[in-house]
């Protein structure tokens, strides 16, 4: 399925249609995006960027996103990067009420089953040194349709 995608997401709830950010990997030949749903209600936007000169890898193979959060869950900052230490911006957003469930995502987008991995998972708050995200950091929670889902630690 090539839009299915694996994410870095906030919701302001598990409705199926309330105000969320997302920085999404699809995972077939589509490039890095931030999707946002900047009301509850409202239908959802996509923003993509080049990041890769024309000469190297295609931009699908850039497999590290960011979502970053500032002015008490409010305001986000969607990033990518090719290598994992120069990010460039695909989108930025501030939303009236704050985003506080945050983590990762996956949707399959109709295809029967899929598996994601999320490598090197962490939680980073200003002037303190990144934490790593495991299994037990989160709860998985089924947000709109779903038939089943589990996550794992390592492989």
């Amino acid at each position: 399925e090539p839009w299915a995608k694996g994410c870095l997401m906030a919701r302001r709830s598990l409705d199926d249609d309330a105000a969320y950010i997302a920085v999404c990997r699809p995972a077939d030949q589509h490039k890095i995006r931030v999707q946002v749903r900047a009301k509850d209600g409202e239908s959802t936007k996509t923003y993509e960027i080049d990041i890769n000169p024309d000469d190297t890898i295609d931009d699908p193979s850039a497999a590290f996103i960011r979502l970053e959060a500032e002015s008490g869950a409010k305001t986000f900052h969607g990033r990518v990067s090719q290598d994992g230490k120069n990010w460039k911006l695909i989108h930025e957003r501030t939303f009236e009420q704050p985003l506080y469930l945050q983590g990762p995502a996956a949707s399959s987008h109709d295809a029967e089953q899929l598996r994601f991995y999320f490598g090197a998972l962490h939680h980073t708050v200003a002037g303190q040194p990144p934490s790593p995200q495991l299994k037990s950091d989160f709860t998985a929670t089924a947000i709109g349709a779903q038939a089943s889902g589990a996550a794992h630690d390592g492989y």
